[in-house]
């Protein structure tokens, strides 16, 4: 995994984060929808509306794609790219779960709680539901 591209201050908090948004973006395509859901976010997200959105993506997409990268990144969103064993490949969904798996590894002890979304999500108001009390294990 390596960062394509992110905020400035991209992991230099001192602690760690309430929430962080994760989703996983195949092609060019959902990079464009996840530009959708991080705008969204942004504008929308009330208290949230700061809190970091990772974008994981295939390794070679962002070479292949820079303007709808470019785009996602102008939201604040964190591009990082994630890789899946050839074999998953063959599945439908093997790049996401993959992806997903590397948002939580990502995840540990820097957020307390991951929202993994998918990529066409838009957000219409401030999403606290995802503030779950402390203790909750989905």
């Amino acid at each position: 995994m390596r960062d394509v591209q992110g905020p400035a201050d991209a992991g230099q908090r001192s602690g760690p984060e309430k929430i962080v948004f994760a989703a996983f973006a195949e092609d060019e395509g959902q990079v464009l929808e996840a530009a959708i859901l991080a705008e969204s976010l942004r504008s929308f997200g009330g208290s949230l509306s700061g809190a970091p959105l990772w974008v994981y993506v295939p390794e070679k997409l962002p070479a292949s794609a820079p303007d709808p990268i470019q785009r996602l990144g102008s939201f604040g969103a964190r591009i990082r790219t994630s890789s899946a064993p050839a074999e998953a490949l063959e599945y439908f969904y093997g790049s996401k779960v993959f992806g997903a798996a590397r948002a939580e590894a990502d995840a540990e002890g820097k957020a307390g709680i991951l929202a993994w979304l998918d990529c066409d999500t838009v957000i219409g108001r401030e999403p606290r539901e995802f503030l779950l009390a402390g203790g909750t294990v989905l």
